[in-house]
């Protein structure tokens, strides 16, 4: 995952000139960085710039969709459009958590910017070891069914991990972004029930 460098109303940017100094920019001319690059960058950002409070902000990226590797029969293209709706899924209890003390406590904003880092932290992780199974199964010999659906249940379970840790970095980022000294309660309560009520349509492809 790449990282950009902003002012809070994300008008003002970052990039390094030819010289490899730090200069502001606009968005066109914005620059992703690697974790790791992003944070020294901003840790050395001269105190001129301490006017933008510049800080840093993951760019969200989609995952690889997980094929089917159960068997070769599900080959097979639908040419019906499909929606995928959510029936079951509840948010986790690090969600309710945040909904709950941002109803009692307003003075919450250091716990969630440490938490922000953390869970930028696990899901780069989490995205490498995505990336690992996926390879695994692009560039690994054909599974048999049963292989091949112990490497499905192995996929799902990351990406049901992958998904806890996005929900929460949304939540987290919904009360950074709030008026912290007076947090609109019913605004982080519906971002969370929005979790509970998503759709996702299934994209067509070429492959067949």
């Amino acid at each position: 995952m790449d990282y950009m460098i902003t002012n809070p109303n994300r008008q003002v940017f970052v990039y390094l000139n030819k010289y490899g100094q730090a200069e502001t920019c606009g968005k066109d001319r914005m620059q992703r960085f690697e974790y790791s690059k992003a944070k020294n960058i901003l840790d050395h950002l001269p105190k001129t710039y301490k006017k933008f409070h510049f800080k840093m902000e993951a760019i969200p990226e989609i995952p690889e969709k997980v094929r089917d590797v159960v068997n070769d029969c599900c080959k097979r293209k639908d040419t019906t459009t499909k929606v995928i709706t959510s029936s079951n899924y509840k948010v986790s209890d690090n969600i309710t958590e945040w909904v709950e003390r941002v109803k009692t406590c307003n003075d919450i904003a250091n716990d969630a910017k440490d938490r922000k880092e953390q869970l930028i932290k696990e899901i780069s992780s989490i995205d490498r070891e995505l990336s690992n199974c996926m390879h695994e199964i692009e560039l690994g010999s054909r599974l048999n069914a049963c292989a091949g659906y112990k490497e499905y249940i192995k996929t799902k379970e990351i990406l049901h991990r992958r998904r806890d840790i996005k929900d929460e970095l949304l939540i987290v980022s919904a009360i950074l972004d709030s008026n912290l000294s007076s947090i609109a309660s019913n605004r982080i309560e519906k971002a969370a029930k929005g979790l509970e009520n998503r759709k996702f349509q299934i994209r067509e492809t070429d492959i067949r």
